[in-house]
This record gives C-alpha cells, sequence and structure tokens, in this order.
C-alpha cells in the first residue's frame, strides 16, 4: 500500500497530492491520501476531495500497519524529525520523512509493497513531469455564476493575480510566517507595469476586509470575492485564470501562479521568503 499524508491547508495539500500523482505515475500503481493533520492544524478542512478527479482514493489510520501508526504518534513523530531521521523500516517496506523542505530526488527512486510518505515536497520538480495531468485535475467540475464570472473577466483582460497573505500570519512569532513588506508589492507591481501594457491587477487575500482598506479600487484594481462554501477554491480557480502572478509567501498563491497557463507570463514571488531553494521555478522572478 503506498500512502501519501495529507495535511495543512490547500496550498499544502496541493503540493502533496501532485507529489502523490507523481509517485503513482512512476510506480504504475496506487497511492492512497491519508487525511491526518497535526493538533494546530485541526481545524484545517480536508478539499482534495472536492477537485475534478475521480480516482483520488481515501484511507484511514485503521488501513495502516501498527508500525505506521506508531510512528504518526506525534510526540514519536516530532522526535524523529527532530532527529533528521529520513527513513524508519515499517513492515514490508518504509516509512519516508521529508523534513528538509527542499527537493529530493531520491523520494521518487523508492519503490516497494508498503510506503508510506510524510511531509509536504514543496517542489515542482517532483511533479512538473505530470504538469498536463495536474491541470486537468486541479479544477473543479462544481458550477458557480460568481467564479465563472470572474474567471471571463479576468481571460479577458492582461490580467495579474495579487495575493496577500494575512490571516494566522498577523499574529505569528515563529520567525518563519510573517508579512511581507509593502515594498515588495510596490517593486513586483513595477515590474509588470514596466513589461505589460494597461495591465489590470486582481487582488486576493485570505482578509477581504484589509484590501478593502488598503487597496484603492479602480478598473486597473480589483480585489476577487468569490461567495461559495468554499471560497479558497474558487478563487484559486480564478486565480489561476490570470495570465500573470505575482505570489505571497504562501503555498497557496504559488499554485494559483504554477497553474497559469500562460506561458509568457510574468510571474513574481518572493525569493527569500518560500524557505526553500526548489520552490520558484527558474522562469519566475524572484524579489
Amino acid at each position: 500500500m503506498i500512502v501519501v499524508r495529507v495535511r495543512g491547508g490547500i496550498g499544502n495539500q496541493l503540493f502533496q497530492y501532485a507529489f502523490g500523482r507523481a509517485i503513482s505515475s512512476k510506480m504504475h500503481a496506487k497511492v492512497f491520501f491519508h487525511v491526518m493533520p497535526t493538533c494546530r492544524e485541526i481545524k484545517r478542512e480536508y478539499l482534495l476531495g472536492e477537485l475534478n478527479d475521480p480516482d483520488l482514493s481515501v484511507t484511514n489510520s485503521d488501513d495502516l500497519d501498527s508500525f505506521t501508526r506508531c510512528i504518526l504518534n506525534p510526540v514519536i513523530n516530532k522526535a524523529l524529525r527532530m532527529a533528521h531521521i529520513d527513513t524508519v523500516p515499517v513492515k514490508n517496506g518504509l516509512y519516508y520523512f521529508d523534513y528538509n523542505k527542499s527537493y529530493n530526488s531520491e523520494m521518487m527512486n523508492h519503490l516497494g509493497d508498503n510506503l508510506y510518505f510524510d511531509g509536504y515536497f514543496q517542489s515542482y520538480k517532483y511533479f512538473e513531469h505530470i504538469r498536463d495531468c495536474l491541470l486537468e485535475s486541479i479544477c473543479l467540475p462544481s458550477v458557480n455564476s460568481s467564479r465563472t464570472g470572474w474567471i471571463s473577466e479576468v481571460t479577458g483582460k492582461e490580467s495579474v493575480s495579487v495575493h496577500v497573505r494575512r490571516g494566522d500570519f498577523v499574529q505569528s512569532r515563529d520567525g518563519k510566517h510573517y508579512l511581507l513588506e509593502k515594498q515588495y508589492y510596490d517593486k513586483a507591481i513595477d515590474i509588470v507595469r514596466r513589461g505589460l501594457e494597461e495591465p489590470v491587477f486582481y487582488w486576493f487575500s485570505d482578509d477581504k476586509e484589509w484590501l478593502k482598506a488598503n487597496i484603492p479600487t479602480d478598473e486597473y484594481n480589483r480585489i476577487v470575492s468569490v461567495e461559495s462554501e468554499h471560497p479558497e477554491l474558487d478563487e484559486l480557480m480564478v486565480m489561476k485564470s490570470c495570465k500573470h502572478g505575482i505570489t505571497a509567501n504562501s503555498s497557496f498563491s504559488w499554485w494559483g501562479a504554477w497553474l497559469q497557463e500562460n506561458s509568457d507570463g510574468i510571474r513574481i514571488a518572493p525569493k527569500t521568503h518560500m524557505q526553500n531553494k526548489d520552490m520558484i521555478p527558474e522562469q519566475w522572478i524572484g524579489i
């Protein structure tokens, strides 16, 4: 049984999903996704089931062998990570940790009947070769008139998605998750304006009230808001329909930009804030 652990917000879930699809493609085997958040992530909603992937399969802890369930114990799991142990033998296979947040080519070369992958796998290098498959599956089969309206608008403009991550970053004190400075966005917007004629900036955020208070809206600056059961997914679909993208230090906006299909698009990311040298594609502009 080949299993990939799913945790975190939708951005992290998509990295785990894409990694699982890549493993499945390489091994010609079915991959199961195990939804098991950490204690502090317990409020994060599992959203992969909303995607256009009828073959997506989920497993639960009862289906796992006792050794794997033991390693998933929060105390043991954390201790192994802190010790930088990347593989642990389990019954008829191995448990793999992706703890260093950079691309590990060896991760794709392990074969076995019982494999469990635990990590974030935040590099396009794991799944770039199945990009077309991911473009097809990372979409929503459900219909939403608000989302459809926004997509129709951005596809008819020289559209630039701009994502501002706030939410839990506002109160974060861990030194890893913090707000980007205004200078980053000013510089990114200046680069876009020098490269495009009449770009229209479409602003996305998990804090719409902050956007309304800080972004003067006009025909060239639009705040995107979709009313739906899962607005983050619907807004991701709008973001990926834009022709260009300015990301935050956020896995969510990374996906919004990476899924954009305009091959000549300008994509800008904070190169010192992603904590992963293998996260930003070479064609992107790092600030």
